[in-house]
């Protein structure tokens, strides 16, 4: 709680600073506040491509795809992480985050197509 707490003085104490928005971010994500999450990690991620050096940027991208993967948002989440990828390519975690977000995305392509596939060939039989 306390970490919470320093995190959102020091985001209210710099608006303008990258860092204090990747931290707060963590902070409640931590505390399973997502939506206030992704916002706060969207501010490090807008913060960090408006100066150079973004020392966060990769991070922050990191973080915002594992929550839209958490909330099934499996496109968006593969364009962040395939962001955040690129950002830091030798980041193993970010790839690994990537691949998966990836095979979910085909995984739920293919459960569609499937699905329209069985309305049909039901259609067809009815016919």
């Amino acid at each position: 709680m306390e970490k919470y707490y320093n995190a959102l003085k020091v985001r209210i104490m710099k608006p303008d600073s990258e860092s204090a928005a990747h931290h707060l971010g963590i902070a409640l994500q931590v505390r399973g506040l997502k939506r206030l999450a992704a916002a706060s990690f969207r501010d490090a991620i807008r913060l960090g491509t408006a100066k150079s050096g973004a020392e966060f940027r990769h991070e922050s991208l990191a973080h915002l795809g594992l929550i839209l993967a958490q909330e099934d948002r499996w496109q968006e989440a593969l364009d962040v992480l395939d962001e955040a990828y690129r950002a830091n390519p030798d980041d193993k975690t970010n790839a690994n985050n990537y691949a998966v977000a990836k095979q979910k995305l085909q995984q739920e392509k293919f459960f569609i197509i499937m699905a329209i596939l069985n309305i049909v060939m039901t259609l067809a039989l009815w016919l």
